[in-house]
């Protein structure tokens, strides 16, 4: 049988609610990560509405009473709907024409919160004149998932026979593009070879 007039406290991890902490949340009746509760006539307890804070991630809410063994439930904070879409490594850099590129290109997409976002489509696109450059599969367009890190690379990237400046863009559906610099050098050998 139930047994009412127990107290039972439900207990979240401690956290500051960035997205940098730990993920956790907040009983809307005290505005902390715990609640009190007395058990009713059939020997339940309901806390009142568990929100999450801005940390995506796992972890487990406590109940515990005096004299009982706790029990713990398990409980996710994901990721919000996309919302930025920045560069994380490869910018600003150049290879002599018709040779790879020392870094693969990579963005990072995160949720309003500042979170990383996996699963999602990222396209990356290369001029089809002039300087430019080639995927690893000989296409000048390339769609990546982010990871679970909210990160999106791409394969090695081979500049063409064009030297000069040029742009690869990368985009995500309803987000605002970002676009790295890159340089295709002239091959300075076959420039002397040339003129001899």
């Amino acid at each position: 049988n139930g047994v009412s007039g127990v107290s039972v406290t439900f207990t979240a991890p401690a956290s500051a609610g960035t997205p940098t902490s730990p993920a956790s949340g907040t009983f809307t009746a005290t505005g902390t990560n715990t609640q009190t509760v007395v058990t009713d006539a059939s020997g339940n307890a309901t806390a009142s509405t568990f929100v999450a804070n801005a940390a995506a991630g796992s972890y487990n809410v406590t109940a515990s009473a005096p004299g009982l063994a706790p029990v713990s439930y398990s409980v996710e904070n994901t990721s919000g709907a996309p919302s930025s879409l920045g560069i994380s490594s490869g910018n600003n850099q150049n290879t002599v024409i018709n040779t790879p590129f020392s870094s693969p290109l990579a963005v990072i997409v995160t949720d309003g919160a500042g979170n990383p976002v996996s699963g999602t489509q990222v396209t990356f696109a290369l001029p089809t004149t002039g300087a430019g450059a080639i995927f690893a599969n000989g296409a000048t367009t390339l769609t990546v998932v982010t990871d679970a890190s909210g990160v999106a690379t791409n394969t090695t990237l081979k500049a063409n026979g064009a030297p000069g400046q040029f742009a690869v863009v990368s985009s995500v559906n309803n987000l605002s593009s970002v676009s790295f610099a890159l340089t295709n050098d002239r091959d300075s050998v076959a420039d002397v070879q040339t003129t001899q």
